[in-house]
């Protein structure tokens, strides 16, 4: 029974994404502000019908989750307003730090992997420190909030691959794939 219940949240997740991604190429608007917002809410009840979960972890998933969701909600409806720009932006620095505190759990405070591959770190800080000097300049009175913003994604990003040894690998590739988000916003 929760195969099926597993399989059912997985194309409707699926399902939702292929809907976004066709409503943001075609610029179909109306579809994207359908199918965005029930993206997360659709993940979440997938990775509640996952068996293997720590039950003592999942908490900050899914605050991490509906935080995630709100960033989007709020980024959908800010139309110029810059308040919900900025909750927007808030709610996704609070998701960003509940993957920290999550990652940073599941390898129990070992950073053998970094340890071990400190080209990744230079690699990670290289890029964080490469974007903050191209954005930098024209950021104004934003410089501060942004520095502390590429300070945490960069910092998530670190962890995710720190927990290579603590995870099998389709988990890690989940999470790695996941934590290399950071690569997103950067392209507009």
């Amino acid at each position: 029974m929760l195969l099926k219940k597993h399989q059912v949240a997985s194309i409707t997740f699926v399902a939702f994404c292929v809907l976004d991604i066709i409503a943001v190429f075609l610029k179909i608007e109306w579809l994207h502000y359908i199918a965005k917002p029930l993206l997360m809410p659709a993940l979440i009840v997938l990775f509640l019908t996952t068996e293997n979960k720590n039950k003592a972890k999942l908490y900050l998933i899914i605050s991490a989750l509906i935080f995630s969701w709100l960033g989007d909600v709020f980024l959908l409806a800010q139309d110029n307003k810059p308040l919900f720009f900025i909750l927007g932006l808030t709610s996704f620095l609070t998701t960003h730090i509940l993957y920290i505190v999550y990652f940073y759990k599941i390898a129990a405070g070992n950073f053998s992997t970094l340890k071990k591959n400190r080209f990744i770190v230079l690699l990670v800080a290289a890029y964080g420190i490469g974007l903050l000097w191209i954005l930098c300049p024209h950021l104004a009175q934003m410089k501060i909030p942004v520095v502390i913003y590429a300070t945490v994604i960069c910092t998530m990003l670190l962890c995710s691959i720190n927990i290579r040894a603590s995870v099998n690998n389709i988990a890690f590739n989940y999470f790695l794939a996941g934590a290399l988000f950071l690569f997103y916003p950067t392209h507009y």
